[in-house]
Formats: structure tokens, sequence, C-alpha cells
């Protein structure tokens, strides 16, 4: 590589952290690449030495960004409360929730210098307070169906309205099956919510409505039962009970698969809004739990490629606007997001699956 000319006082430390989290790289390890100590690397990590012209090189080459990566000034931030009590992330290694927040932080650094060039629709994502409701989480789910105009009946495709509110839903590969979709809400930006594609669809629109909760519910309001109150939102979001209560009775395997199809939901969880609803006895849920045991479906439910995948489009289109519209070239573009060519086209530049108009 050639000799890269810099301004040490510009270096930011913190996307140093943020490029050796992303690659999944501990600080003993990079420093063992880099041919120094770790002392020293910890050193330049906290702020407290400059980092040399001799060593930039050999972290762009170890952990493959290009020089600009690190001289950026945007502000690195943390996922809140709503990660302190999310019982699945309790069971996800450290460092692989580490690798998850780097780059989900690297993405959104990426985005908001798209999204300079774009003009995009407001953001029509409401925030409630659960005060203002008595605590009645099913009512603020009613409100927000109610103000997007949401029709009776399921929701035809959630990714599509969450998109037409001013949502950006972005395919992100978690590296573990744990996690379904994640959400980020920070100023001067959309609403941001993460999701892994290859998820079975009811259980993705269960979870993405989860984190819709948490756009809705918990930007002020913290506290020890929101994973509880996130579900809650999404059960009624997705079911309303006024709706599914007709559904629900004489309930058996085969009217939950038949259901599964009508409400885009699983069968468990049609099971759990039966008893949460009182359609069903604690004799018939148990009954009911007994035979998905049985049957495998309590690992593996039948019918998961039926209930027809939603794809976001609305990043897709995004990108399309700088390679199509302003004419972007991959290095261009790659300039523009600070990395390098070869992710660039594994992240942007594959073939977008639909295209709907920015307003």
């Amino acid at each position: 590589m050639k000799e890269i000319q810099i301004n040490k006082h510009d270096f930011n430390p913190n996307m140093l952290i943020l490029a050796r989290e992303s690659r999944s790289i501990t600080q003993k390890e990079l420093a063992q690449k880099l041919g120094v100590t770790q002392g020293w690397l910890s050193r330049v990590e906290s702020g407290l030495r400059e980092i040399s012209e001799e060593v930039l090189p050999g972290l762009c080459n170890y952990l493959d960004y290009p020089p600009d990566f690190f001289f950026q000034k945007e502000k690195i931030y943390g996922f809140g409360p709503t990660e302190l009590f999310n019982r699945k992330r309790q069971s996800v290694s450290s460092k692989t929730l580490q690798k998850i927040h780097a780059q989900i932080n690297i993405r959104r650094i990426q985005l908001a210098r798209i999204l300079q060039g774009i003009e995009m629709i407001d953001n029509n994502i409401p925030t409630f307070d659960l005060d203002e409701f008595r605590g009645k989480v099913d009512d603020i789910a009613k409100a927000v169906r109610s103000y997007w105009m949401v029709p009776p009946g399921p929701i035809i495709n959630l990714i599509q309205l969450i998109e037409d509110n001013g949502g950006i839903v972005i395919p992100f590969d978690f590296g573990t099956p744990k996690i379904d979709a994640m959400s980020l809400v920070i100023p001067d930006m959309p609403p941001l919510f993460f999701i892994n594609p290859d998820s079975p669809s009811d259980r993705l629109r269960f979870t993405l409505s989860h984190e819709l909760a948490h756009v809705v519910l918990h930007q002020r309001d913290f506290n020890p039962d929101m994973e509880t109150q996130a579900d809650k939102f999404a059960a009624q979001f997705l079911m309303p009970d006024t709706e599914i209560r007709p559904y629900l009775r004489n309930l058996s395997l085969p009217k939950l698969m038949e259901l599964k199809i009508y409400w885009k939901v699983s069968m468990q969880s049609l099971i759990y809004r039966a008893a949460d609803l009182k359609m069903i006895t604690e004799r018939q849920a148990r009954s009911l739990w007994s035979k998905m045991s049985i049957n495998g479906y309590r690992t593996h439910e039948p019918l998961e490629n039926d209930i027809p995948k939603e794809t976001p489009s609305l990043y897709d289109e995004i990108i399309e606007v700088y390679k199509n519209e302003m004419d972007y070239s991959l290095n261009e573009f790659s300039k523009l997001v600070k990395m390098n060519e070869t992710e660039v086209q594994n992240l942007y530049y594959k073939p977008s699956n639909r295209l709907r108009l920015i307003k």
C-alpha cells in the first residue's frame, strides 16, 4: 500500500474501535497483526496517543477499510435500555453483539450521508406516553392502527406499512439465528429497522412489530417491562382483539394452520393470543401445546413458506437514486460511504428486488 498522508490530529479513535469490532477482531489480535503492543493500541483507542503514519496502512489492510473511514467525525450511538431488558439478546455472546452494534452504527453513519442527497417522506411513526393511556398497551396499538388508517383484519404487508410511514427497513446479516430484527432511533434520522431477511415471514412480522413497539412506546419511558409491553403491542397490532376473537373458537391444529396463512402469524402466536383473550381454557391451551410438540411444530411450524416474503423496497430505491439518477460510479459511491469497493458492491450495488417511488 502506498504511503498515506494524514493529519494525525484528525484521527478518530472511536472509528478505530468501530472498525475493529465490526470485523470481530480483539484488541490483542489487532495489535499482534500490526506488530505493536496491546498497551500502545489501547492508548490509541482511548485517545491518549496519536496514530502513526507507519501504522495506519496496516489498520486499513487488516480491518479492510479505506483511510478516510478512520477520520470520520460522526457520533457513535449505543442501543439504549431496550437492549438491557431483551432476553434473547442477553443470550447472545458479547462479542457477537459488539460486532452487530458496530456494523449497524457504520451502516447508520453511511445512510445519514446518503440521505443528504435524497428527499425523503416525513417520519409519520408516532410516539405515545404509556401514562397517558394508563399503561394500556393494547389501546396504543389500536391508536397506531387508527392513526395509520389500517383497514380491519390482517396487515397485508407490514414492511410496506412501516416504509409508507417514514421508517427505513434494512436487510442485515446478524450472524446469529437468535436475532430477527433490531431498531434504532436517533436525532435527525428516520427510524431504522434492521431485519434478517432469511427469517420465516410469520416470525419476522411479529419481531418487526415488537421493534415498532419500542419506537412507539419507549423513546422516553424506560422500564423493566418493556419486552412484555412490546410483545403485547405486537399481538394487538397484528391480531386486533375485536377482529380476531371470532376466529379463535374451536381451535385445532388444522384450524391453526388456516389461521396462520390468513393472519400471517405463527400458530404459536395464535395459541398465545387465544389464551390471552380467554377464548380457550388453560386445559385447551395445554392440549394444543402438547399436540404442537408431538408434531414437532414447536421448533419448525408447517406452512412457513406459504406466507409471502415481505421485501423492503425503500432502502433499495434510495441506493438506486445514486446509481441511476445521480449516475454515481461504484468508485464514487465507495468514496461517499468511505468503504472499500468490494464491500460496497456486496452491500449496496447488488440487484434490487423491487422499487417504489420516493415522495
